[in-house]
């Protein structure tokens, strides 16, 4: 068997659940097995797979993992550091949402490259150490964020930025998939709280979207106002 490992700051454990849930298809179909747990004041998401298997186990939690960079991390430093006052703190989660999707894939894929060598990963050494180019870039973004912003402000500018989006995302019964029908729930990484359809559009850059079941007052609400003609309601809606 061979073992791969994910460490973080304990602070970050409820990351790990987001890669123990995310993974679990994986670990079950390669007769793998997989525990979350606190070792030494780290959080450690360590897996055991059959030697067969390990390479594409090793890289489906790297891929997991630079979610967790490209979103949570994104997240707490946008928290930090931008004050969005004139927001509430649905609509500033739903801005930072927004700027994370912007170029959400892009952030991913370059994460991805750090850290697909690595059969044990430290997380947050890893973004310390070796994904300056990511950190300059989230700081750049900040320094061109204003202070103050209404809520007409935050839907030109979601708006603006999922004007030129083309993936395809389905919601079914409040849950989002994307266009080859696989759950999404990324936006489990913008804080410890339930998932949200529309932080997890925006994370996954959809811009063609449609609804089947009954949403949220406040979903339907910013899907209309963000999306316009570009989203679809069935008629069970």
């Amino acid at each position: 068997m061979t073992e791969i490992r994910v460490t973080d700051s304990v602070d970050n454990l409820e990351n790990f659940i987001y890669l123990d849930s995310a993974l679990r298809q994986v670990i079950t179909s390669t007769e793998s097995k997989a525990e979350v747990k606190e070792e030494n004041g780290r959080a450690v998401y360590e897996v055991l797979s059959p030697e067969y298997f390990a390479e594409t186990v090793k890289n489906e939690i790297c891929d997991k993992a630079a979610d967790i960079v490209a979103v949570n991390y994104k997240y707490r430093y946008l928290k930090e550091h931008v004050k969005a006052v004139g927001l509430s703190e649905e609509e500033r989660d739903i801005f930072f949402a927004g700027v994370i999707g912007a170029d959400f894939y892009d952030d991913k894929k370059y994460v991805y490259e750090k850290l697909k060598d690595f059969y044990d990963i430290t997380l947050d050494g890893i973004y310390n150490f070796r994904l300056n180019a990511f950190r300059d870039k989230i700081a750049e973004i900040v320094k061109c964020i204003p202070s103050c912003f209404t809520v007409g402000q935050l839907s030109d500018f979601i708006t603006f930025l999922t004007m030129d989006k083309r993936s395809k995302i389905y919601v079914d019964g409040g849950m989002v998939f994307d266009g080859r029908f696989r759950r999404l729930t990324r936006s489990s990484l913008m804080g410890n709280r339930e998932l949200s359809v529309i932080e997890e559009i925006l994370i996954a850059e959809g811009g063609q979207i449609e609804v089947d079941g009954k949403l949220k007052d406040s979903d339907e609400k910013y899907l209309k106002e963000f999306f316009g003609s570009r989203v679809i309601f069935s008629q069970k809606n």
